[in-house]
């Protein structure tokens, strides 16, 4: 009876010894892709050229990160590629940035789009820290906001100023508010949705920041926080 029992634990211990290195290799695969996230929205969000006037996505499955949105200037798409490439663990990256064409006019409703927004004062919180979190894309006098606000209100509020600015021949808002109902949702413990809950948002880009106009020392969720969904991540940078 006793080599009976013995023969049992030591074929448990074998089944053991095979399930816990997956599950250790899961975990380091999880820790791996949310080093990543963290480390391509922090090399994206502090490119020297990134301004309000640009706007960058990416994906990362696995190893690979792909680069998508608009920017103004070319330089600002072959850094952002440089930047990610030089990230330990980023084996490839695929660079879908468009660069936005030249245009005097788009340039006049870029500036006239700031303005109208910016001047407004319940939005002027909004215009702290180097990029704004309002985005302003301008192309063929099409103008689209993306990135984050506080409220309904005030992306309501922004995407009126915006349509106003003489030249735009169409208003694309595309911000997301932080209100129950729309855009971010707010749960017990800090867990956060988008939507109907379709994709969560990692607990590991919680990050400070103070350009919402709210206590520095208050943890806020930015749209551009890691998007995990099925061991991919899929970020927005403001």
């Amino acid at each position: 009876m006793c080599h009976r029992l013995l023969r049992r634990l030591l074929l448990v211990a074998a089944c053991c010894s095979l399930v816990w290195p997956t599950a250790t290799a899961l975990d380091a695969e999880d820790g791996s892709a949310s080093r990543i996230a963290r480390e391509v929205r922090h090399e994206l969000v502090t490119l020297p050229g990134y301004r309000v006037f640009d706007y960058l996505t990416y994906h990362i499955d696995g190893s690979k990160v792909t680069l998508f949105g608009q920017v103004t200037r070319p330089p600002v798409k072959s850094d952002a590629e440089k930047a990610v490439q030089r990230i330990e663990g980023v084996s490839s990256v695929d660079n879908q940035i468009e660069v936005l064409p030249v245009s005097k006019l788009d340039d006049h409703i870029r500036f006239g789009v700031y303005h109208a927004i910016y001047s407004k004062p319940s939005l002027q919180r909004y215009q702290m820290g180097a990029v704004p979190p309002i985005h302003i894309i301008v192309k063929n006098h099409d103008v689209t906001l993306e990135g984050m606000v506080n409220s309904v209100g005030d992306k309501d509020l922004a995407g009126l100023a915006a349509n106003g600015v003489p030249g735009v021949s169409k208003l694309t808002n595309n911000l997301i508010p932080f209100s129950n109902g729309s855009g971010i949702l707010a749960g017990p413990g800090g867990s956060t949705s988008i939507g109907e809950g379709q994709i969560e948002v990692a607990e590991s880009d919680l990050v400070f920041d103070p350009r919402l106009g709210r206590n520095q020392h208050q943890q806020h969720r930015l749209l551009s926080g890691s998007f995990f969904l099925r061991r991919h991540w899929h970020t927005c940078i403001s």
